[in-house]
C-alpha cells in the first residue's frame, strides 16, 4: 500500500509542476502575432527562412544556421515550402506541442538532404553544360 501512496505523491507533484509550467508559459508567452507582423514587412502573410534568420540575428543576437532551421522546420515551416505562414509561426512560438512524435525531425532532415542533393545536382549539371559549351567553342569549325 505504501507504493500506492508514493505513486499518488508523484502524480500530485507532477500536476503541480505542470501548473507552474503553464503559469510561466502564460507569463512569458511571446507575442508571436506582432513579431510575425514585424518580420513580414511586405505584408505577404508569409516570411522566408532568411527573413526569420535576419530577425533572430538582429533582435536576439544569435546567428541561426541551416541545422538550426532543420530542427525548427517541422513546426516553423510545416509545409516545407520555404514560406513560413502566420499560422505556422504562431504554432511554433505558441503553446508547446503535446505530442512530441508529431514533430517529424527525421522527415525534415530527409527533406533537407533531398533539397540539398537536388541543388548540388543542378550545380553539377550546369557546370558540365558550361564545360561542354567551352569545349565546343574551342573546336575548329568543320569545313
Amino acid at each position: 500500500m505504501a507504493w500506492l501512496e508514493s505513486l499518488l505523491d508523484l502524480l500530485n507533484s507532477h500536476l503541480l509542476m505542470q501548473e507552474d509550467h503553464d503559469n510561466l508559459k502564460a507569463k512569458y508567452m511571446l507575442e508571436a502575432d506582432s513579431i510575425f507582423d514585424e518580420i513580414d514587412t511586405r505584408g505577404q502573410d508569409w516570411i522566408s527562412h532568411s527573413a526569420f534568420k535576419r530577425w533572430v540575428a538582429t533582435n536576439c543576437g544569435y546567428m541561426l544556421v541551416d541545422n538550426d532551421l532543420l530542427v525548427l522546420q517541422p513546426i516553423l515551416d510545416d509545409s516545407r515550402d520555404g514560406q513560413i505562414t502566420r499560422d505556422e509561426f504562431i504554432a511554433c512560438f505558441g503553446p508547446p506541442v503535446d505530442d512530441v512524435e508529431a514533430l517529424d525531425h527525421v522527415g525534415a532532415e530527409a527533406e533537407f538532404n533531398k533539397q540539398k542533393a537536388a541543388e548540388e545536382l543542378k550545380q553539377k549539371a550546369a557546370a558540365e553544360d558550361l564545360k561542354q559549351k567551352q569545349q565546343a567553342d574551342q573546336m575548329p569549325a568543320a569545313k
